[in-house]
């Protein structure tokens, strides 16, 4: 599903008019996500999640994104 995701915010795919960027954070503990993302959209950011809960890992991208508007996904 991340993929699918990401394909849909890839750069060109989108009607938006300011630039933007895609920041994922990811706890899992057998999860691909970084490889994923290092790999195939190098575009978008990876952080290792708070690892908490989803809210912490929402917060810490919130806190490491560089725009000025935040809208979460999934």
């Amino acid at each position: 599903m991340l993929a699918k995701c990401l394909d849909c915010l890839a750069p060109g795919r989108q009607a938006i008019l300011h630039g933007y960027e895609v920041v994922v954070t990811d706890s899992g503990l057998n999860s691909t996500a970084e490889q994923m993302i290092r790999e195939r959209y190098a575009w978008a950011r990876w952080l290792a999640g708070a690892g908490t809960s989803q809210a912490a890992n929402r917060n810490k991208g919130a806190k490491h994104a560089n725009g000025e508007q935040i809208e979460r996904g999934g």
